[in-house]
């Protein structure tokens, strides 16, 4: 699966440049103060469970057996009606829990490049929709804003005014099919990142990565290998799910797989 990167998505690569208003700088910098406080937001650039290798495999032969290829063709077919038929590919809150944590965990390894100061975050759940038709899942967590990271932050976009503005007033402008809830207006965006509701934090957090050249496909593979490295992979996931089924079905048939595993 090919997934394109923000740059990708925005259609240009943007710039370093400097504040065009000083004076919405200033305003923006001075209504930074703010104490401590713990915020929840959308972690950016998560590809959910719809057709994503969370949630797709096709390497079953190699989970359930060792040497799929030297079976004798009946246990072959039982065990393809098996994996067609009966086997289970639901996945349950514990497995999407998981998976959001680690990419949590991922986007955390990559904020720390980017700001020192930040203070890491914690999951706090996986939201489905009821269908896929218009959405996907998104994944949540909280972080601490403090005057540390508040700055740095601020000091970022300071430095790179040109990329910010670019990247505001193109995600958040009207198109077929897409109307924004929220203006595109560079300027209207020049507040304190605790007056930010979750949807807004995370477009800044987007911003950091995009202009680090950091996609969506980063994080999104290092979560994969590292969930599947440790053995909790989708297919992991559904083996263990459904290795005593298996072993019932297969017994049913008249197999021993002791004597094919």
């Amino acid at each position: 699966m090919i997934r394109r990167s923000f740059k990708d998505r925005l259609g240009k690569r943007f710039s370093t440049g400097r504040f065009a208003r000083t004076s919405n700088v200033n305003r923006f910098l001075r209504r930074v103060k703010a104490a401590s406080e713990t915020m929840e937001y959308e972690v950016p650039g998560f590809w959910g469970f719809y057709n994503s290798f969370y949630s797709e495999g096709d390497m079953w032969e190699d989970i359930f057996f060792e040497d799929f290829s030297n079976l004798p063709e009946e246990v072959q077919e039982a065990f393809q009606e098996f994996i067609d038929k009966k086997m289970d590919y639901s996945l349950d809150k514990e497995y999407m829990d998981n998976v959001g944590e680690r990419y949590t965990e991922e986007f955390d390894n990559v904020m720390d490049d980017i700001l020192p100061s930040w203070k890491g975050s914690t999951f706090v759940e996986i939201e489905s929709p009821q269908s896929y038709n218009y959405s996907s899942d998104r994944c949540f967590a909280k972080t601490v804003i403090d005057d540390a990271v508040a700055k740095e932050i601020k000091e970022y976009i300071e430095s790179n005014k040109a990329a910010f503005d670019n990247f505001i007033s193109d995600k958040f402008r009207a198109r077929d099919g897409f109307i924004p809830f929220y203006s595109n207006d560079p300027d209207e965006w020049m507040k304190a990142l605790t007056d930010m509701d979750y949807n807004e934090l995370s477009s800044i957090f987007e911003f950091l990565l995009d202009n680090e050249g950091i996609s969506e496909g980063d994080i999104n593979e290092r979560t994969y290998y590292d969930l599947s490295g440790n053995g909790e992979g989708y297919e992991d996931y559904i083996y263990s799910k459904n290795a005593d089924a298996f072993r019932k079905y297969m017994k049913e048939k008249g197999f021993d797989l002791e004597e094919y595993q």
